[in-house]
Formats: C-alpha cells, structure tokens, sequence
C-alpha cells in the first residue's frame, strides 16, 4: 500500500503587493502550487494578479498554477 505525505494548506490574499513580494512570500513558505479559487480572477487595481499575467510570472519562478 502506497502512503502519502500529507502537506498543509495555505490561503493566502495578494492584497495590493507587488507580483515580486507576492512570489517571495510563497517561496520563503516552501509553497510550489497554486490553485486560483476566485470566481473572476482578474483585478483592475492589481493587474498582476491578472490570471494570465499571474500564470507566467509563477511560471517564470516556478511555482505550477
């Protein structure tokens, strides 16, 4: 039987920081995967956080989203 490593789950709000401080917070907290669970994910303020803008910089840095 194959046993699995259980790894916590983080929730995390990108506020208005930069896309650079965003990707160090989720480096520095081991944090390779990503999964989107806003239901617009796009932003007028924060475009960084543009989903397909979002996409490449984590790929980029590779972090999977």
């Amino acid at each position: 039987m194959e046993t699995r490593t259980q790894r916590p789950i983080w929730t995390i709000g990108h506020s208005s920081m930069g896309i650079d401080e965003f990707i160090d917070l989720l480096r520095k907290n081991q944090i390779d995967l990503i999964v989107d669970v806003r239901t617009a994910p796009y932003s007028r303020f924060a475009t960084q956080f543009n989903k397909l803008d979002l996409i490449h910089a984590l790929d980029l840095s590779g972090i999977v989203y």
